[in-house]
């Protein structure tokens, strides 16, 4: 089967897509780590970085932005090797997810939205929050990515650079329902307009972040989809960090 078939078919099953999306993703990652990130995104051991917390956490957000950005024209590349009628586009209107995948006559197919996580960083660059009443059940994606700095030779000059280590696509709907069922199962609630309450009745400002999407009994259950196990993978912390 192709994107596009499953595009066409996704409605019959949810699956289709996310399996045909995360066939690319080993190509994806080899084709970043060898020709983009040491080309574009590297930078010399010697180099100095921002030394108060607040300023890394500025400048790992930048380097996340710039890791997305690589990674979504790359994907446009590839997709436009397959098919005239699979085009991407970056979201220059104000709605829902960071890029779009359409078709040859240029109507939005699908809609992702890019999580990057680093291996060291905060989980709340993560967070997603996006209520499942606004969510397009088959056409809304989230694609995790997750990345470490790594010492590579580049021209036989030892560089640091941005790793992307893995990469998921996961229908939006799965991540939220699973995220709003972790939130009663640990004993929070939402209120009558819809926002997530902590147990204290008040707003749960940890609702959404990476760490809190899956409840702790639940990460073993049978039922959850191997896209939210890998999910699960992808947040352990990887100790081959070149660091930064």
């Amino acid at each position: 089967m192709t994107l596009v078939s499953a595009l066409q078919s996704r409605e019959r099953d949810i699956d289709l897509v996310s399996n045909e999306l995360n066939a690319l993703v080993p190509a994806l990652i080899t084709r970043f780590n060898s020709e983009v990130t040491p080309r574009l995104l590297s930078r010399l051991p010697t180099e100095p970085l921002p030394g108060t917390p607040r300023q890394a956490s500025s400048f790992r957000a930048r380097v996340s932005l710039l890791i997305e950005y690589s990674f979504v024209e790359m994907l446009a590349d590839f997709l436009n090797d397959e098919s005239d009628a699979l085009n991407v586009t970056f979201n220059t209107t104000n709605q829902f997810s960071d890029f779009f995948i359409r078709n040859e006559n240029w109507q939005v197919n699908l809609r992702i939205d890019v999580k990057t996580l680093h291996d060291r960083s905060a989980e709340a660059s993560a967070r997603f929050s996006e209520p499942v009443a606004y969510i397009r059940e088959f056409d809304d994606y989230l694609l995790y990515v997750s990345w470490q700095w790594r010492t590579v030779d580049h021209r036989g000059i030892d560089v640091i650079a941005p790793a992307v280590i893995d990469a998921v696509f996961i229908p939006a709907v799965e991540v939220a329902q699973e995220r709003d069922l972790r939130q009663t199962l640990s004993g929070g609630m939402f209120s009558e307009a819809g926002d997530a309450l902590a147990a204290s009745g008040i707003a749960d400002t940890n609702f959404g972040k990476i760490n809190r999407l899956i409840y702790h009994t639940r990460r073993d259950s049978p039922d959850l989809s191997p896209r939210l196990r890998k999910l699960l993978q992808m947040m352990e912390p990887d100790v081959t960090d070149a660091t930064a």
